[in-house]
């Protein structure tokens, strides 16, 4: 009988394959959310950076255009590879890299030694901060409508969500690939793991990133199984792309999820 649970089980979780193999992956760097793009081939950065190192920079606001540079740098938009006009300005880095100096000296931080301006285009490229759709003041909080993720503490969404799901009908349909995992109940953490990615929580109009550590918690629970069946933890969903910065409440969050299932059931 457990034989045949988890050859039904292996049969629901196809669909995941799907989202762990794909050239185009979704930007998940928080700190890269909101300049124009949500695609790249390096969501977890090209070789020779790290998200880390990086997240650290852009954070420092040392520069207007910081974030486009490191961003489009590091983790390029898809395509840019053979369209210039997708890579950020030589004089853009000279600028950013002027602005930068004495911020990060003070804080301690390098500036990336394989980052040379002078390797960039002087033409028709990126030259700075582009609006993103996602993230600008007409965006306002709707009710949430994913039925997977009608039971959180929070009841409002906004969209687009960081995987680029313009609609939460969209945004429906991929969560629903993950129902099984959920049902079999691999991790309590997955189920809001996964609402604040594809319906994230909605505060004064703007999305509140994931939580790293819930992302953690979630992934340590599922892995193992999701192997047994040669699918992998998407790459659109790494932990380490996420901050800690909206996880204070974390605990509380499974406290009160745990008892909505144990009273419901």
């Amino acid at each position: 009988m457990e034989c045949l649970f988890l050859v039904f089980l292996g049969s629901l979780l196809v669909p995941l394959r799907a989202l762990s193999r794909s050239n185009c992956k979704p930007m998940t760097s928080t700190f890269c959310q909101g300049l124009g793009y949500s695609t790249t081939q390096h969501p977890t950065g090209v070789t020779g950076y790290t998200l880390r190192e990086i997240g650290q920079i852009v954070e420092t606001s040392c520069s207007p255009n910081v974030a486009v540079l490191m961003c489009r740098v590091v983790v390029p938009e898809c395509g840019s590879e053979e369209d210039a006009r997708m890579k950020p300005c030589r004089a853009l880095c000279e600028k950013v890299r002027t602005d930068c100096e004495a911020p990060l000296k003070a804080k301690r931080i390098s500036w990336p030694s394989r980052l040379r301006c002078d390797t960039l285009p002087e033409n028709n490229c990126a030259q700075g901060q582009v609006s993103s759709p996602a993230q600008t003041s007409s965006a306002t909080c709707e009710e949430i409508s994913v039925a997977l993720c009608r039971d959180q503490t929070y009841t409002e969404t906004v969209l687009p969500n960081i995987l680029g799901h313009a609609s939460q009908e969209e945004a429906g349909l991929e969560i629903n690939k993950y129902s099984p995992l959920i049902q079999v109940g691999c991790s309590a953490h997955l189920k809001p793991f996964l609402c604040s990615v594809y319906t994230p929580k909605c505060v004064s109009g703007a999305r509140r990133p994931p939580c790293r550590t819930l992302c953690e918690k979630a992934r340590s629970g599922c892995e193992s199984l999701m192997n047994k069946y040669d699918i992998y933890w998407p790459e659109a969903l790494r932990c380490e792309a996420f901050t800690t910065e909206s996880c204070e409440n974390v605990s509380l969050l499974f406290l009160v999820f745990y008892f909505q299932v144990h009273i419901s059931m």
